[in-house]
């Protein structure tokens, strides 16, 4: 009798780990992300992010914050759209899962494995990387891709959190006219 049970409570206990979305699945964990994302919860998206994530998760926050009237509005429509996520495949410490928003615009995402846990990869590498495959499958050529490139490059944290200060600064300003 136990030579049976034990084996069986072993895949009951598999089954209602892998079933349950927690960070040992690529896909349930790309779900919570974006889940927080579209209830325009950063902190809780940043909790199923990778580390190198953080800057680019509190720009999009800083962002957020100098529009407040605007955050409503952008966050009831969010809620309309329905996320679809593919299968995760996954390679070593790495995976992607699939996500379209409203069965459009299919893009894989990235996943990383950060102490056993697998995280969404939203940092600016991950993200300029999957915008250039983005414009390879619409036929960019050669030379768009080298022109957005650039312009990429030119980003860093400080002058997009800059132009976002210079943006709040100017958005306040009005609000006070």
């Amino acid at each position: 009798m136990k030579k049976v049970l034990l084996p069986l409570l072993a895949i009951v206990v598999l089954a209602m780990a892998a079933c349950s979305g927690g960070s040992g699945d690529p896909k349930g964990v790309a779900k919570k992300f974006f889940e927080a994302f579209k209830s325009m919860d950063i902190d809780e998206a940043a909790k199923h992010a990778t580390k190198d994530s953080k800057s680019m998760l509190d720009m999009m926050k800083m962002g957020m914050s100098f529009a407040p009237v605007n955050k409503d509005s952008l966050k009831q429509e969010m809620a309309k759209q329905k996320i679809e996520y593919g299968d995760a495949v996954i390679n070593g410490d790495e995976a992607t899962v699939s996500v379209s928003v409203d069965g459009k615009d299919k893009t894989d995402f990235k996943l990383k494995k950060e102490d056993g846990a697998w995280k969404v990869a939203f940092d600016k590498n991950t993200l300029m990387s999957m915008g250039k495959d983005k414009m390879k499958q619409q036929g960019a050529s050669t030379e768009e891709l080298e022109e957005a490139q650039k312009a990429l490059d030119g980003l860093n944290s400080d002058t997009v959190r800059s132009a976002l200060e210079e943006a709040g600064k100017a958005i306040d300003s009005l609000s006070k006219q």
